[in-house]
């Protein structure tokens, strides 16, 4: 709490500026700090646990407590062809097939597009990628949302085939993803799909990644500050737009690799960070999130893990 009162956080759009200056929060041009009540407030009315359904309205995940689930993951600009080992330019069939596979696969809870598809325009991508999804599982579905009115696009699409946006509130199969930018960076199309998201009270998912030695301290302790402080800007700024609805406290782990300058997938401080993470959000009593390498799985992790160099069961092990 004592990092957002004392640091700046960059945050744009104007409601939202509006937003926090009638909360009480010091804002000047992009730059505002966010005293602890404020956040103290919005935790209350963070929302503890919530349900997300399949398109066929059966319940499929219980986002809360000590339970976990596991999807794919997302953002994948390129792609490993499953027949002819090629790696190339993901593709919509690719983003079709990833969810045909992962909606086959009964230890798979929800799906994202596996991939960023590079046939489409950028800018319209989920436009594009969602109907290959929603036509190739009935699972819940995970999404980042690439504009805010490709969000908007996304979330009419879910509401028809829900039949009707009070229908869609009541058995929500959808999940937003927006990524802040490290450190303490909100820029005005993440805001905005923040706000679009809280609006309809659909889940939402920050998922800002901490990178250590890059875009946050290189120790854990530090890194763990940092995703908390992200994750709990993300929280103020949704409850302040609407109080109750569904965020969760999550964030990713990264590691530099200062041969390449690139983010380590796979290496044991990854999952054992995001394991720390989990146990921070717990301590709040909302429930985490992150993804998790080296399969890029996403996952809500309640419980840590300590034997982090497996991909997914020791983080779930220890209670």
């Amino acid at each position: 709490m004592i990092l957002l009162k004392k640091s700046d956080s960059n945050a744009g759009i104007p409601g939202s500026k509006k937003m926090m200056t009638a909360a009480g929060a010091w804002v000047k041009d992009d730059t505002i700090k966010i005293p602890k009540y404020i956040v103290q407030g919005c935790v209350v009315t963070t929302p503890k646990g919530w349900t997300i359904y399949d398109r066929n309205g059966r319940r499929a995940l219980e986002v809360e407590g000590e339970k976990s689930h596991y999807g794919t993951s997302t953002a994948s600009p390129n792609h490993r062809d499953p027949f002819t080992g090629e790696i190339r330019p993901t593709s919509i069939k690719d983003i079709a097939l990833g969810a045909k596979v992962a909606d086959a696969l009964p230890h798979i809870d929800f799906v994202m597009p596996m991939g960023s598809s590079q046939d489409v325009p950028g800018a319209a991508a989920e436009v594009h990628e969602i109907p290959a999804l929603f036509a190739n599982t009935v699972k819940p579905a995970a999404f980042i949302g690439y504009s805010p009115l490709g969000c908007e696009y996304v979330y009419e699409m879910a509401s028809v085939i829900a039949g009707g946006q009070d229908k869609l509130r009541e058995k929500p199969f959808l999940i937003l993803y927006p990524e802040a930018i490290a450190p303490l960076f909100f820029p005005d199309d993440v805001v905005d799909r923040i706000l679009i998201a809280a609006d309809r009270f659909m889940p939402q998912l920050p998922g800002s990644t901490v990178s250590a030695g890059a875009t946050g301290p290189v120790t854990l302790a530090g890194m763990l500050v940092q995703i908390t402080a992200e994750a709990l800007i993300h929280i103020t700024i949704a409850q302040l737009r609407k109080p109750g609805c569904p965020v969760a406290m999550s964030g990713n782990v990264g590691i530099l690799d200062m041969k390449t300058a690139l983010m380590t997938m796979g290496a044991p401080e990854n999952s054992l960070g995001i394991a720390a993470q989990a146990e921070i959000a717990k301590s709040f009593d909302l429930p985490p999130g992150g993804w998790q390498a080296p399969q890029m799985q996403n996952a809500w992790m309640p419980r840590p893990a300590w034997k982090a160099r497996f991909p997914s069961w020791p983080r779930d092990c220890p209670g």
